[in-house]
């Protein structure tokens, strides 16, 4: 092992050791207790006792086993790890495109088992939005790799550094854009993406929060090759995520970001080992959702009261909130709770002010009470029963979305 590689694998060793709870954690496994018991309305870091455990799926496992094709066991060679190492594990040469404090998590775990990250590729935030996690960038700097802004990018140029590095692999975590096909063929034993759903479902943007927007009661984290389609290709490994009633968009983004590292390491394992067995995804079960946009947190208050809830607690902090406009001032609801009640009123109706705060009649006749709201500084506006929220198109429309 080289000088420069050993150097880094103790600054990611003490990365870990400082930034991660007993139990926990990068090449650490996991805590597997249960969160408190919920109060009757979600409290800020609540949950629910007695969840069902997440399942670790492999090729053989997958919860569409019967569904799809096995696919053939990669057959590369085993190459030692330079200056020995564990027996039949290969050093690879590794080119990481990626964002967020999963990239940031599955770095070090390269790293700390001796890898050569040759370059490390991330983006800056986009235009307004809430920077909440780890810098890739700063992560690489710090353990001394060489590391690349991308803003638009230059696919002949791109191709031509990628293949000038030799990689073995490429990973995509976190990572904002499609790579082109040249750059997916270029690497001796896979390119592969790290995806936040259970594959064939919820290809595309923002699956995490599509999923808690959409009121689903698992989700997953699936690592899978990268094809010229969208999340198309064949899957490594998966593991299903439960998302109980009270979890929100956030915190199942923190969920699946440790999961993701835990299974990153066990695929990295299996890679240095060739011993992968890919399955291929089953297309008639595919499902695909875009991107999402400010008029994606609209709330429509003639949909039933469990769907705007889900909506809420799907773009809560350090999302930007579901939005209305109450008098003409846009209004951020960032918590809130169906109740069991329903009355005859009208969609977007304030009917009670509770001291918890104002109930909302939504279009099936159930009542959702705003836990907390936000409003521009400087706004003095008071919640009155019996006055209305806007719809949703006369907010679109005034908000200029």
């Amino acid at each position: 092992m080289s000088r420069s590689t050993l150097r880094r694998r103790v600054a990611a060793l003490s990365w870990v050791e400082k930034t991660t709870p007993p139990g926990q954690g990068c090449c650490r496994g996991y805590s597997t207790a249960n969160r408190s018991a919920p109060s009757r309305w979600r409290r800020r870091g609540g949950g629910t006792a007695g969840r069902m455990s997440s399942r670790t799926t492999s090729a053989n496992t997958a919860p569409w086993r019967n569904a799809v094709d096995t696919g053939p066991r990669m057959s590369t060679p085993v190459r030692p790890a330079k200056g020995g190492g564990e027996q039949g594990k290969r050093e690879m040469r590794v080119v990481l495109f990626g964002n967020h404090n999963l990239a940031v998590n599955c770095l070090h775990t390269l790293v700390e088992r001796g890898h050569d990250v040759v370059q490390v590729y991330t983006h800056g935030p986009s235009k307004g939005e809430n920077v909440w996690y780890r810098s890739l960038h700063e992560a690489a700097e710090e353990l001394g790799l060489p590391v690349r802004r991308l803003g638009k990018i230059d696919r002949e140029a791109l191709v031509e550094q990628v293949r000038s590095l030799e990689p073995d692999l490429i990973f995509s975590l976190s990572w904002r854009k499609m790579l082109p096909e040249e750059v997916l063929q270029i690497p001796r034993i896979a390119s592969i993406n790290a995806h936040g759903s259970l594959l064939p479902a919820y290809r595309g943007r923002t699956p995490v929060t599509w999923v808690v927007a959409n009121g689903e009661r698992f989700t997953g984290i699936s690592f899978h090759r990268m094809v010229e389609a969208p999340d198309a290709g064949d899957v490594f490994l998966q593991e299903e995520i439960p998302i109980d009633p009270f979890m929100t968009g956030g915190e199942l983004f923190k969920r699946v970001t440790e999961v993701g590292t835990r299974l990153f390491a066990v695929l990295l394992e299996q890679l240095e080992k060739g011993t992968t067995a890919p399955v291929k995804q089953d297309p008639s079960k595919a499902t695909y959702f875009g991107g999402r946009g400010p008029v994606d947190d609209v709330i429509d208050w003639r949909r039933p009261a469990e769907t705007v809830y889900n909506l809420v607690r799907a773009v809560t902090p350090p999302y930007p909130g579901a939005v209305s406009l109450y008098e003409g001032e846009e209004t951020r609801i960032l918590r809130a709770l169906p109740l069991s009640l329903t009355l005859e009123a009208g969609a977007g109706e304030i009917t009670h002010l509770l001291p918890e705060g104002p109930t909302v009649c939504c279009g099936d006749g159930r009542l959702l009470l705003l836990l907390e709201t936000r409003q521009k500084e400087g706004a003095d506006t008071l919640f009155r029963a019996g006055e209305y929220f806007s719809s949703r198109e006369e907010t679109i429309k005034a908000l200029g979305l």
